[in-house]
């Protein structure tokens, strides 16, 4: 038997692709097949400062199989992983230990698992980020290598591994931003976009590293990446997130266009700014918008016609069915979008739309009398009826002039 101070530890990957071995011997390739046994050593892993009993295991790793002696399948799982892992390991260093009725990890065990020295080297670097930056950077930067991916990435749709993978997922996050911080201070751009590359493969929506990516771009002069970057980063934002670049975005985007830190723009400059930020939008007819800034829009019409006396007219299109059948919400959402659809190609860009409920749409049309305004609505109802007619769905339209305080039918 070889002495235990000469034994290689048991290396454990999970950050990534699991991987177990020890020296050249990787064992969980040469045994690809014990899917159950892997899975009970992963499981026994996330929660190794617990003592797992044999019919918790069993009814969170497979709740649909049915044992009739679930004790006995399980402790011959347990064999199996030791009779693999302790090979010439002593018999009271034996990894999985039974324990009050329970299986556990042995954590006196000779093994190395990259999930304990991530967090040892985090919390070290962290300790150690105002007395010693350099060895701060040197830490973080050992530790961040480690992530290669999601925790057990293998096993995605697992609920019991969900809260462990994004906890190391906020951490391995958080610690990135910190080292880029300690690196800005020594204006090492070069190694600051090397890491935001890597985080933005693992998590492309966290604006925080795109802050630090962009900055470092425009610091070390590679601009047109930059643009280019910036581009790609808002378009992606707002198609999948439906949001805009926000303020700081804005700025490192005031940067690239020749701008300066001075809080006073020349007003050429503000409207350009204004412009470029209803690029994603391309609207070619009247503006669709949420019922806030409808809200919003509609009292300022509001205020401006108790000043001047402006025409605008305000009006609201039901959708009705006649034969009272209660459509079902997804066909009556799609008749909805159709004439929402209509109204944005058919008004002015001028005019504003918003959806009230998912039978109603409301309607400011600006700079038109009730006479004019009829004529508007009259041909919207038209072509609305020759596309929705087999749906037996029918508008009923009401409108008042914003100035007015009566509805007229």
């Amino acid at each position: 038997m070889i002495e235990q101070e000469t034994l290689k530890p048991l290396v454990i990957k999970t950050l990534g692709k699991f991987e177990i071995s020890r020296g050249t011997q990787v064992y969980s390739q040469s045994h690809t097949r014990s899917y159950k046994m892997w899975e009970l050593l992963k499981y026994i892993l996330t929660y190794r400062d617990r003592i797992l009993l044999p019919e918790a295991i069993m009814e969170t790793l497979w709740p649909e199989e049915e044992y009739t002696d679930p004790k006995h399948a399980l402790r011959t799982l347990v064999y199996r992983l030791r009779t693999i892992l302790d090979i010439e390991e002593p018999k009271e260093s034996t990894c999985i230990k039974f324990n009050q009725g329970g299986y556990c990890w042995n954590q006196d065990s000779n093994y190395e698992l990259d999930t304990e020295v991530f967090e040892r080297l985090l919390n070290e670097a962290s300790a150690e980020e105002v007395t010693n930056p350099a060895n701060a950077i040197y830490k973080y930067t050992k530790a961040l290598e480690l992530y290669k991916g999601d925790y057990l990435s293998e096993n995605l749709y697992q609920e019991w591994v969900i809260p462990i993978r994004h906890y190391y997922l906020r951490r391995y996050l958080e610690s990135s931003k910190r080292l880029l911080n300690l690196l800005k201070k020594e204006k090492q751009y070069t190694n600051i976009i090397a890491i935001c590359e890597k985080a933005l493969e693992i998590d492309y929506y966290d604006e925080g590293i795109h802050l630090f990516f962009l900055d470092a771009l425009v610091k070390d002069g590679r601009l047109k990446q930059a643009e280019q970057h910036y581009q790609n980063m808002s378009k992606s934002f707002y198609k999948e997130l439906g949001v805009k670049p926000s303020i700081e975005m804005q700025n490192i985007k005031g940067h690239l266009n020749g701008e300066t830190n001075n809080t006073e723009l020349r007003l050429l400059d503000i409207e350009k700014r204004l412009k470029d930020n209803e690029e994603s939008e391309k609207s070619i007819g009247a503006f669709l918008c949420d019922i806030d800034i409808f809200n919003y829009l509609y009292k300022l019409e509001c205020r401006r016609a108790e000043r001047n006396e402006s025409t605008a007219i305000l009006a609201a299109l039901s959708l009705t069915d006649l034969k009272y059948q209660g459509r079902n919400n997804e066909n009556m959402k799609k008749i909805l979008e159709h004439l929402q659809e209509l109204l944005v190609t058919n008004l002015r860009k001028g005019d504003i739309i918003t959806s009230w409920n998912d039978r109603q749409c409301l309607l400011i049309l600006n700079s038109l009398n009730e006479a004019q305004a009829e004529s508007v609505l009259k041909r919207i109802d038209k072509r609305f009826k020759t596309k929705s007619s087999k749906e037996e769905v029918f508008l009923r339209i009401e409108m008042k002039n914003i100035s007015q305080n009566t509805l007229n039918a």
